[in-house]
Protein backbone atom coordinates (compact mmCIF):
# COMPACT_ATOMS: atom_id res chain seq x y z
CA UNK A 1 0.00 0.00 0.00
CA UNK A 2 1.12 3.72 -0.61
CA UNK A 3 2.08 5.78 2.05
CA UNK A 4 0.07 8.86 1.19
CA UNK A 5 1.59 12.70 3.34
CA UNK A 6 -0.75 14.39 5.08
CA UNK A 7 0.64 17.22 7.08
CA UNK A 8 -3.17 18.24 7.79
CA UNK A 9 -7.16 18.00 8.02
CA UNK A 10 -7.15 19.66 4.17
CA UNK A 11 -5.41 17.12 2.77
CA UNK A 12 -7.72 14.52 3.09
CA UNK A 13 -8.43 14.88 -0.44
CA UNK A 14 -5.72 12.79 -1.69
CA UNK A 15 -7.33 9.84 0.00
CA UNK A 16 -10.71 10.41 -2.42
CA UNK A 17 -9.57 12.29 -5.45
CA UNK A 18 -7.18 10.97 -8.02
CA UNK A 19 -6.73 14.33 -9.44
CA UNK A 20 -5.57 17.70 -8.33
CA UNK A 21 -6.55 19.56 -5.17
CA UNK A 22 -9.77 20.55 -5.04
CA UNK A 23 -10.41 24.00 -6.39
CA UNK A 24 -13.99 24.66 -5.28
CA UNK A 25 -12.85 24.68 -1.62
CA UNK A 26 -13.31 20.98 -0.50
CA UNK A 27 -17.49 21.28 -1.57
CA UNK A 28 -17.51 18.58 -4.42
CA UNK A 29 -17.83 14.88 -3.13
CA UNK A 30 -14.86 12.89 -3.45
CA UNK A 31 -14.19 10.50 -6.70
CA UNK A 32 -13.71 6.92 -4.53
CA UNK A 33 -14.33 5.34 -1.79
CA UNK A 34 -11.34 3.81 0.45
CA UNK A 35 -11.62 0.93 3.07
CA UNK A 36 -11.76 2.63 6.43
CA UNK A 37 -8.52 0.43 7.75
CA UNK A 38 -6.36 2.55 5.00
CA UNK A 39 -7.97 6.42 6.23
CA UNK A 40 -6.38 5.31 9.48
CA UNK A 41 -3.04 3.78 8.02
CA UNK A 42 -3.35 7.30 6.11
CA UNK A 43 -3.61 9.00 9.48
CA UNK A 44 -1.15 7.00 11.46
CA UNK A 45 1.63 8.99 12.45
CA UNK A 46 4.49 6.71 13.01
CA UNK A 47 7.05 8.81 14.95
CA UNK A 48 4.63 9.30 17.94
CA UNK A 49 2.52 6.10 17.19
CA UNK A 50 -1.04 8.33 17.48
CA UNK A 51 -3.86 8.38 14.89
CA UNK A 52 -4.23 11.06 13.78
CA UNK A 53 -1.13 13.01 13.62
CA UNK A 54 -3.51 16.18 13.72
CA UNK A 55 -6.76 16.82 14.39
CA UNK A 56 -9.74 16.22 12.45
CA UNK A 57 -12.12 19.37 13.56
CA UNK A 58 -14.27 20.40 10.43
CA UNK A 59 -17.71 20.52 10.85
CA UNK A 60 -18.54 21.26 7.32
CA UNK A 61 -17.02 18.39 5.33
CA UNK A 62 -18.78 14.73 5.20
CA UNK A 63 -18.32 11.54 4.96
CA UNK A 64 -20.55 8.62 3.80
CA UNK A 65 -19.80 5.57 6.28
CA UNK A 66 -20.84 2.27 5.13
CA UNK A 67 -20.37 -1.41 6.01
CA UNK A 68 -22.54 -4.91 5.17
CA UNK A 69 -24.73 -4.20 8.47
CA UNK A 70 -24.79 -0.09 8.42
CA UNK A 71 -24.20 3.12 7.27
CA UNK A 72 -23.92 6.70 8.21
CA UNK A 73 -23.26 10.46 7.36
CA UNK A 74 -20.25 12.34 9.80
CA UNK A 75 -19.64 15.48 9.31
CA UNK A 76 -15.37 15.16 9.71
CA UNK A 77 -15.09 16.16 13.02
CA UNK A 78 -16.76 12.95 13.96
CA UNK A 79 -15.51 10.87 11.14
CA UNK A 80 -12.88 8.87 13.56
CA UNK A 81 -15.19 8.47 16.82
CA UNK A 82 -17.99 6.97 14.03
CA UNK A 83 -15.82 5.09 12.26
CA UNK A 84 -13.56 3.43 14.99
CA UNK A 85 -17.03 2.53 16.34
CA UNK A 86 -18.67 0.57 13.45
CA UNK A 87 -15.24 -0.43 12.05
CA UNK A 88 -15.15 -2.84 15.50
CA UNK A 89 -17.91 -4.09 14.64
CA UNK A 90 -17.02 -4.77 10.91
CA UNK A 91 -13.75 -4.69 9.40
CA UNK A 92 -15.63 -4.22 6.19
CA UNK A 93 -16.09 -0.58 6.71
CA UNK A 94 -15.95 1.80 3.49
CA UNK A 95 -15.71 5.53 4.00
CA UNK A 96 -16.18 8.18 0.59
CA UNK A 97 -15.97 11.92 0.87
CA UNK A 98 -19.27 13.08 0.18
CA UNK A 99 -18.62 16.98 -0.12
CA UNK A 100 -20.01 20.34 1.77
CA UNK A 101 -23.79 19.19 1.26
CA UNK A 102 -24.11 15.22 2.24
CA UNK A 103 -28.18 15.42 0.97
CA UNK A 104 -27.20 16.69 -2.73
CA UNK A 105 -23.94 14.30 -3.10
CA UNK A 106 -26.29 11.09 -1.63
Amino acid sequence: MIKIDLSSEDDLWKLFRATSPPEDGHQEPGERAQEFRYLLDALYDRKTKKTPSFKLTDRDRFYYLRSRSAEAVVPQSALLKVGRAMYARNQHLMVQYVGTDPERAL
